[in-house]
């Protein structure tokens, strides 16, 4: 059974546990309910699941669940009962999703649907301008001048436009005038004026996580039901073991948006009065306008408040109740890239962080974190540095939604890979489908699961991450720079509406740090004021728990905390260091400190409202604008000495030490093979770890000198190198490693090689013509709804029979032609081949749970075949909402004209690619065939196969042994030993990705080249 403490901890450091980690360090992906959760193909996932080493996975339910059973129903808690009782005999951990879909806290809407008082609300400021001497007349019903439907009022005011420009917070109070329940009426003076009216709204499909209320349901209604449905077993190792809280937020309506909408709470203003002691309602304008000379403080007061109440209200309650059953939290935040959108998401995400008993985030999408755009790196760094603060040994990530169909494991390993070297030790895949049958294939794909081409190589991907895992899981991170969150400054200069100078200033400069500060191997942790506060400061470093800081950054600061003053004081005085950015702290954020110019010019030796005044003058500029990473690195370095040197900005490295070894994670994100020179702080006779196979060697050549080691590597495309350094210096210290002389090279494919398909080719048709009662024309339509497909409006009402038809050519009928039953999306379909109805009964699908197969051959026939689907829909988005496939043993021509034909399948092909030579549509594997005679003078030498396979995964078999898989770059196999003098046969096997079945997408698959080359090694004496 997996062993929760060792998941949640860390294991000891051993050469046999880095060969064979332990699964607790694998992969822990959502296991997505979306089907009929039949129990048989439940045990069969849940085996594939350990097959590949995983130690667990969450349930999480997903779009299609509720065509087949409701959502924490009795048949959802029996099939919960199911996987727990399967999951402990077959050795996994299960954990909960604690939501339908996403966000978490609505129990699947049911919260606001029992109490509709619970629905999550927003603030929403409605202006306009108004001249001088007019009547003013707005109706808070209705949307004829103004969008003000379902709405209540607030507050309204006006203020001259004058007065707005020049900061000057005189105004006219209107809410007195307030008529007819929601008509606002004034007639303005002279003017002219901005009349501003702020009202509630309410975001329907989403609670108020501001509401303690709101909290209490959700847990009641979700964690309750799960404990009540397990009895005795919760919480036990076969029981549940955590809940996983997915993107909660205090504002979900348009929060990606610049707009006049804050986030809201029907007992706003009395949460504001009671945790800062004056009125919000009359300085509501200053959220949104830079009136009266306190509209910082106001800003700031608010958003001090929003967070706090959002902590207390949401995090804390559940954490509280996770503890006392004694399960884990765990989760991750929303926007956590954007410093901007952090206000209007969670307030300060590290105070909402602290609460995790193992820290989350997610990165979707496939893209890392570039010099274009560094805001990427801010999620991961934001978590891992609360992770290390909080003390959470393991940081979860979710990934790879949305990377698609067309994602290759080298994908996968880039991505996770820029993960890790950021500080994530358990990646959680977005997700693995139950079914991808019909739409629940475009649910944020690709399904890294069963259905995949490569899923049979999906272990070697768990087992590289579970040793990745193994060795940053405990022992302690390594960086002497810590950067200061600059949260209390966003919240005082923040506007909803528009960036304003200085936030903008303080976002850039921040998110531009945190990539230059990567690139330049200087790592580091955001530190949070709270945080940094709780500092022990000794010998010139900020210590806190395994963390030892040097050095700290400060992005531009208007406005810190009076304990961060003072902690700066301390930490200089004490010989600590710290760098400033393009504009001080000069006010306090929590009140008072008028002589903080004073204090902060001491420390930092500049005046901070001199700098902000040549700010606002357009005399000085931030780091960012100005691409300064050269002046960064010269400030950082003048300061502290380096850790990691590496002679190439482009490579991203991670430092830890556990058990006394110190372990280095580089990284190459790039598409080009990078050739660099390391040099660390220490004198070591360096290793490298491989966490492809586990196998540990000396790193040659290397010198150890003057208190520093210095090595090369060699990182391919998307690749990583594991160091280790821990042992002192040997003979071997300046001593070249072996060389390997190209001895002879032998090119692989002259003409066409064997070949043969381990999948069924497909032939993809994504075009039909329709015919519906009522309709004169038919016409053509592909794959998704199909009334929006129509020229003009629908007019004969649900439900409503259509037929869809299409001709196949065939110039040959193979024995294993059959049809796939994906996405015919209504209430029943009938299908016919050439006038005759095929009766056989639907048979599971080689590739997924719920996409069934019927048979062609006995209704094809060479020539024109033509299929008519008639298919009872019930919406305008049912129809064909998948393309048809027709899967066998036969390859694709062009017949001209756009059409294909089925012809017989290949028996040999070219290098190069399938598409051009009769599977345009094939997913799966294709097995080259060749024979090659080897002569007798290789005999004694190393021999490698190298290939090129675009990406895809590769596997070569010699004479029947196989000699590994390549599933990312290099693709370079070690044949040495297992090629013998004269005639050998190899097998090369490429699999490529599922994009071209799905979706008929002709990606380019292949051999593209393949050779042998034997290598004569030279020894070097030592």
């Amino acid at each position: 059974m997996v062993d929760k403490a060792k998941l949640l901890n860390s294991e000891p450091l051993s050469r046999e546990k880095f060969q064979n980690p332990s699964r607790e360090f694998g992969i822990m992906p959502f296991w997505f309910w979306n089907g009929e959760m039949n129990r048989d193909e439940m045990e069969y996932q849940l085996r594939e699941y350990y097959a590949k080493g995983m130690p667990g996975l969450f349930i999480h339910a997903r779009f299609g669940i509720r065509e087949h059973m409701a959502y924490l129903g009795e048949d959802w808690f029996d099939r919960v009962r199911f996987t727990l009782e399967k999951a402990q005999e077959i050795g996994l951990q299960v954990w909960v999703y604690d939501e339908y879909n996403w966000p978490s806290g609505t129990a699947g809407q049911t919260v606001q649907a029992i109490d509709p008082g619970l629905t999550q609300v927003y603030l929403q400021l409605v202006e306009g301008d108004l001249p001088g001497q007019f009547f003013s007349f707005m109706e808070g019903t209705d949307s004829r001048y103004n969008d003000l439907e379902e709405s209540e009022p607030v507050y309204a005011c006006a203020v001259k436009l004058e007065d707005l420009r020049a900061g000057r917070f005189e105004y006219v109070d209107l809410t007195p005038s307030l008529s007819f329940d929601k008509v606002l009426t004034w007639e303005a003076p002279k003017g002219p004026w901005k009349q501003m009216y702020f009202i509630e709204r309410k975001a329907g499909w989403y609670t108020d996580v501001l509401n303690p209320e709101t909290t209490k349901r959700f847990l009641e209604y979700t964690h309750e039901r799960y404990k009540a449905a397990q009895g005795g077993r919760f919480a036990q190792d076969h029981g549940v073991l955590g809940f996983y809280t997915d993107e909660p937020a205090m504002l979900y309506f348009e929060a990606g948006r610049d707009n006049y909408v804050l986030p809201w709470s029907k007992k706003m203003f009395r949460i504001f009065r009671e945790r800062n002691g004056y009125d919000l309602r009359r300085n509501l304008p200053k959220l949104f306008y830079d009136l009266g000379g306190d509209y910082d403080r106001v800003r700031h007061d608010f958003w001090n408040a929003l967070s706090d109440q959002y902590d207390e209200a949401y995090y804390k309650r559940i954490a509280g109740w996770c503890e006392s059953n004694g399960v884990v939290f765990t989760g991750h935040l929303l926007h956590e890239e954007s410093l901007r959108m952090h206000l209007k998401s969670g307030g300060n995400l590290f105070k909402h962080l602290s609460h995790l008993g193992l820290t989350g985030v997610d990165h979707l999408y496939p893209r890392v974190g570039t010099r274009e755009m560094p805001n990427e790196h801010v999620a991961l760094k934001i978590a891992s540095s609360a992770a290390h603060h909080f003390g959470s040994a393991r940081l979860l990530c979710e990934s790879m939604g949305g990377s698609y169909w067309d994602c290759t494991m080298e994908r996968m390993k880039w991505i996770a890979d820029w993960e890790y070297v950021l500080g994530v030790n358990i990646f959680n895949p977005h997700g693995y489908h139950y079914s991808i049958e019909g739409e629940r294939k475009r649910d944020w794909p690709p399904s890294q699961f069963y259905h995949h081409t490569w899923w049979e190589y999906y272990g070697l991907f768990n087992a590289y991450l579970s040793r990745a895992g193994y060795v940053l899981t405990g022992g302690r991170h390594v960086a002497k720079i810590a950067v200061l969150y600059p949260i209390h400054s966003m919240w005082a200069n923040f506007t909803p509406q528009k960036k304003d100078k200085i936030s903008s200033l303080i976002e850039e400069d921040f998110v531009y740090m945190t990539d230059r500060l990567l690139r330049l191997h200087a790592d580091f942790d955001y530190m949070d004021e709270d945080v940094l506060a709780g500092c022990e400061i000794r010998d010139g470093k900020l210590l806190i728990r395994d963390e030892a800081y040097e050095l700290l950054l400060l992005p531009p600061c208007t406005h810190i905390k009076g304990s961060t003053a003072d902690m700066l004081e301390k930490f200089v005085s004490s010989g600590g260091k710290v760098i400033g950015g393009a504009l001080l702290p000069y006010r306090l954020a929590d009140g008072g400190g008028e002589d903080l110019p004073r204090r902060m010019e001491a420390v930092f030796g500049r005046n901070p409202l001199e700098m902000r005044e040549r700010f606002l003058s357009g005399t000085a500029k931030g780091i960012a604008e100005t691409d300064g990473m050269a002046r960064l690195k010269k400030l950082i370095f003048e300061q502290v000495t380096p850790d990691v040197e590496i002679d190439s900005e482009e490579v991203f490295c991670l430092h830890r030490i556990k058990d006394g070894q110190n372990f280095y994670f580089f990284v190459n994100p790039t598409q080009e093979t990078l050739a660099v020179n390391v040099s660390i702080e220490g004198e070591y006779a360096p290793e490298l770890w491989n966490l492809e196979d586990g196998k540990t060697a000396p790193l040659l050549p290397y010198r150890a000198e003057s208190g520093r080691t210095f090595f090369p590597l060699k990182l391919y495309p998307f690749g990583s190198a594991l160091a280790a350094a821990g042992n002192s210096p040997d003979g071997r210290s300046g001593v070249p490693a072996p060389e390997e002389t190209l001895f002879a090279r032998m090119d692989i494919g002259a003409g066409k090689l064997g070949f043969s398909m381990t999948k069924p080719n497909t032939l993809v048709r994504g075009r039909w013509k329709l015919e519906a009662p009522g309709l004169e024309a038919q016409p053509e339509v592909g794959m998704g709804a199909w009334e929006m497909q129509l020229p003009t409006e629908w007019e004969g009402g649900y439900p409503v029979d259509l037929t869809f038809t299409a001709t196949v050519l065939a110039g040959y009928v193979a024995e294993d032609l059959r049809l796939m039953i994906d996405g015919f999306k209504g209430s029943g379909w009938e299908l016919s081949v050439n006038g005759r109805q095929v009766k056989e009964t639907p048979e599971r699908s080689y590739l997924d749970a719920e996409i069934k197969t019927v048979p062609l051959k006995d209704y094809f026939k060479i020539g024109e075949n033509l299929i008519s689907l008639k298919l009872a829909v019930c919406k305008k988005s049912d129809g064909l909402v998948d393309p048809l496939k027709i899967i066998g043993s036969f390859a694709v021509e062009s017949a001209g004209g756009g059409t294909d034909r089925m012809v017989p399948p290949p028996a040999a092909i070219e290098l190069g690619d399938w598409v051009n030579q009769g599977l345009p549509f094939y997913s799966g594997s294709g097995v080259y065939t060749v024979s090659v005679d080897i002569p007798s003078d290789w005999d004694n030498k190393k021999v490698y196969l190298t290939a090129d396979v675009g990406g895809d995964v590769l596997e070569c078999y010699v004479n029947g042994t196989s000699a590994g898989v390549r599933p990312w770059q290099p693709y370079r196999l070690d044949l040495t030993g297992l090629l013998a003098s004269g005639s050998n046969k190899l097998d090369l096997k490429v699999t490529n990705t599922l994009i071209n079945m799905l979706e008929g997408v002709r990606k380019r698959s292949g051999l593209f080249s393949a050779a042998l080359e034997a290598y004569e090694t030279e020894a070097v004496a030592w």
